[in-house]
């Protein structure tokens, strides 16, 4: 995976017809605290699938599994906020001067939840299959915690699961599926490394 390389034919439209993010704009009325009158409200949100995450230890080395990969979003958010960008409107910013590695992030093993009548379980499994190559018994997936990502638009929901792997379950090298854009590189790191990382206060470089 080569990260220092430039984007090129850079172009914005506005979202229409998206399978992964529809943005509405939702009006209502409420009374939000007590003794408050009924007020209007104007909130815009989205709708956006709900997604799985699963902590991946490998046993047999003693360390955890992760994916790097390329985030537009994380690529863009990273450009606006350059020193230089500031205040700058998307169309005065030219995005293909700066180096895809801005882009890239650490992340747990994850997907959507976007297969109808596939329960969460085995959308995890099929995650962990894709992106890092192990094929691991859906018993051994433990569910550890759900919460709410997204809070200030789609109030999507995340599943966070936890699964012990072994060499055995590899079936191959992984890497995400090509034709959905996705080119993920699995990065195994020790519990101190991992500690060490967490302890951070800056954006981590990868």
């Amino acid at each position: 995976m080569e990260d220092d390389t430039f984007i090129k034919n850079v172009e914005f439209e506005p979202l229409n017809n998206s399978k992964y993010l529809t943005p509405i704009r939702m009006i209502f009325e409420a009374r939000l605290k007590k003794n408050d009158k009924v007020r209007k409200i104007i909130w815009d949100v989205a709708t956006e699938h709900d997604s799985v995450a699963t902590l991946l230890y490998n046993k047999d080395h003693d360390t955890l599994l992760f994916v790097k990969q390329f985030r537009a979003s994380v690529f863009f958010g990273a450009v606006k906020r350059q020193k230089e960008n500031l205040g700058k409107t998307i169309e005065n910013i030219d995005f293909t001067k700066y180096p895809t590695s801005l882009g890239y992030s650490l992340e747990l093993c994850a997907g959507l939840i976007d297969k109808p009548g596939v329960s969460v379980l085995k959308h995890a499994h099929e995650e962990i299959l894709e992106e890092c190559g192990y094929d691991v018994p859906l018993e051994e997936i433990k569910l550890l915690k759900r919460f709410i990502t997204g809070i200030g638009f789609s109030g999507a929901q995340q599943h966070i699961f936890y699964a012990i792997v072994d060499d055995s379950m590899i079936v191959h090298e992984g890497g995400g599926i090509e034709e959905d854009g996705e080119n993920i590189e699995t990065i195994s790191m020790t519990i101190n490394e991992t500690k060490f990382i967490l302890k951070l206060k800056k954006i981590l470089k990868i």
